[in-house]
């Protein structure tokens, strides 16, 4: 079987993501919930019992990123819980004054 290309890989997370942030409303309030579910499911990770040199073999950032995606790119499955919602916005500007706008 040929290697799959980063792309394709990036595209295999996103729609893993996509289906989860769908079916879990309260995944889109929570990264750690989102990799947690990612994780059972797509990984068959045997949550919480999980070795360490398993836990750093992971790409979890990716599926961070395609939340990020989904929400702030296309405007889907936004945070149910307005409070996650004002305190991201609130961490975007903070970044945004530190870093500069990007």
């Amino acid at each position: 079987m040929p290697r799959r290309t980063p792309e394709q890989k990036q595209a295999t997370i996103r729609a893993r993501v996509r289906f989860i942030l769908a079916r879990n409303p309260e995944a889109r309030n929570s990264d750690g919930y989102l990799q947690w579910l990612y994780g059972r499911r797509f990984l068959n990770l045997k949550l919480p019992y999980l070795e360490f040199q398993t836990l750093r073999g992971l790409n979890l950032d990716s599926v961070a990123r395609a939340r990020r995606f989904w929400q702030n790119t296309r405007n889907e499955y936004l945070p149910t819980d307005p409070h996650v919602r004002d305190a991201r916005q609130r961490k975007s500007e903070a970044m945004k004054a530190v870093y500069g706008a990007s």
